[in-house]
């Protein structure tokens, strides 16, 4: 997906709210898709990048809650830079380990993102960056990757 395609996110989350049936799943992984379920249900319906944003760290807050439970191992993360960074939030989430959305947070508040590119994404870029802080020093890594997911179409444009 690219950065900033909502229509790809919105589609995406409208595969994952039809997906696999809560009931045929037990204890942690069907509160897990139910939590799913819903967080789709609220990215299907996000009025715009913010709330998308939202949406997607909800449901990969839903995925971690089972991955942790079902002892998923995450896969190695080959990218660089602002990507690597992003990837890295991401699966932190998803599979449930603080350490690594605390080293992505710290690592994308020692290098934030740059307005030289868009003027007007100063102020996504200045929400990013504090987001990154505070996530590094103790907050939450689901709500940068809220921020982040929300500032891409913002710095990256929509395609």
């Amino acid at each position: 997906m690219e950065a900033g395609d909502l229509d790809a996110v919105t589609e995406a989350a409208r595969r994952l709210d039809g997906g696999a049936p809560v009931e045929d799943a037990s204890g942690a992984a069907g509160h897990a898709l139910g939590d799913l379920h819903s967080a789709a249900g609220f990215l299907v319906a996000a009025a715009d990048a913010a709330e998308a944003g939202i949406g997607v760290a909800r449901v990969a807050e839903a995925c971690g809650a089972c991955h942790v439970a079902e002892g998923v191992v995450i896969p190695g993360i080959e990218t660089k830079g602002h990507a690597r960074i992003a990837q890295s939030l991401w699966w932190g989430v998803v599979a449930g380990d603080p350490a690594l959305g605390r080293d992505a947070a710290a690592r994308l508040a020692a290098d934030p993102p740059r307005t030289r590119l868009r003027p007007v994404s100063e102020e996504a870029a200045r929400a990013v960056a504090e987001a990154a802080r505070a996530a590094a020093s103790g907050g939450y890594a689901t709500d940068l990757l809220a921020v982040l997911v929300g500032a891409c179409p913002i710095c990256h444009g929509s395609p």
